[in-house]
C-alpha cells in the first residue's frame, strides 16, 4: 500500500508540466493549478508475493478509503491494511502451491516462479499490462477523490476518473519521481454541450520514510491542465 501526503507546490507547476509526456500538450497550453493541499492523504503498499499495489486514502474525517474500493472506510490504518489481507486471502488459489503426489520443494519453488497466489500467470504480456493499468487507475482514482474532497465537489459537480493517459517514472538525485496524466469527466460536463474531458497533471514522489509495509508518497504538483486554451 502506498502511503502519501498529497500536496501541492504551485511555484513548481510550471517546470513540471513540461516534462510531461502527454500527446499533443503544447507549451502554450493553459495550465490550472490546483490550490494547495497540506494533509496526507493515502499509503501505497506493495504486496510481498502478490505484485501489487494497494493505496490507502486519509480524508478530511480522519477515515481511510482503499483503492481498489472494499467495504470501508476505515477508522484506522491498521483496519484498512486488515481489509485489504482480507480481500487477498479470498483471491488466494489454496492449492496452487500445494505440494502434489510425486514433487518436491523445487517443484513447488518454480511453480512459485510461475504463478501468483491466485492461479493468474506472471510473466504473460496481458497480466502484466493489466497489473499495471490496475494500479495506475487506483492511484490517479486517489488523487481525484481527493481533489474532490478538497473543493467540496460532489453530485454532478464532482469529477470521475476516465482514462490514464501516461505515466513517465525518472529519478532524480537518488528519488523516484512519477509523471502522471489522467482525464476526467463529470456529470455536469456530460450533460452540457461540451464534448471534451478535463486533464489533469500529477507529480508525485517516492518517500521511504515510513516503518513496515507503508511508502509516503508525497504529491509536489497537482493541476488540470486545458490542452485547447491559448
Amino acid at each position: 500500500v502506498l502511503l502519501f501526503p498529497l500536496r501541492c507546490a504551485e511555484d513548481q507547476a510550471a517546470s513540471s508540466i513540461a516534462a510531461t509526456s502527454l500527446s499533443g500538450l503544447q507549451s502554450q497550453d493553459t495550465i490550472h493549478v490546483a490550490p494547495p493541499s497540506f494533509s496526507v492523504v493515502s499509503r501505497s503498499r506493495l504486496v510481498s508475493g502478490w505484485g501489487q499495489i494497494f493505496y490507502i486514502r486519509l480524508d478530511l474525517q480522519g477515515y481511510f478509503h482503499t483503492y481498489p474500493g472494499l467495504d470501508g472506510p476505515y477508522r484506522s490504518l491498521q483496519e484498512a491494511d486488515e481489509a485489504i489481507d482480507r480481500h487477498l486471502d479470498k483471491l488466494r488459489d489454496p492449492k496452487i502451491f500445494m505440494m502434489r503426489d510425486g514433487e518436491t520443494s523445487f517443484d513447488v519453488g518454480i511453480r512459485k516462479q510461475i504463478y501468483w497466489p491466485d492461479g493468474t500467470i506472471k510473466r504473460s504480456r496481458q497480466s502484466a499490462m493489466k497489473r499495471m493499468n490496475d494500479h495506475l487507475r487506483r492511484l490517479a482514482q486517489a488523487l481525484v477523490d481527493k481533489y474532490n474532497e478538497d473543493r467540496h465537489l460532489s453530485g454532478d459537480l464532482a469529477y470521475e476518473l476516465k482514462d490514464v493517459l501516461s505515466l513517465n517514472p525518472f529519478n532524480e538525485h537518488k528519488s523516484v519521481y512519477h509523471h502522471l496524466n489522467f482525464s476526467t469527466n463529470s456529470k455536469a460536463t456530460i450533460g452540457s454541450d461540451s464534448s471534451t474531458s478535463d486533464i489533469f497533471f500529477a507529480e508525485v514522489k517516492d518517500l521511504n520514510l515510513s516503518q513496515g509495509k507503508h511508502i509516503e508518497v508525497f504529491v509536489c504538483c497537482f493541476c488540470r491542465v486545458d490542452p485547447v486554451g491559448k
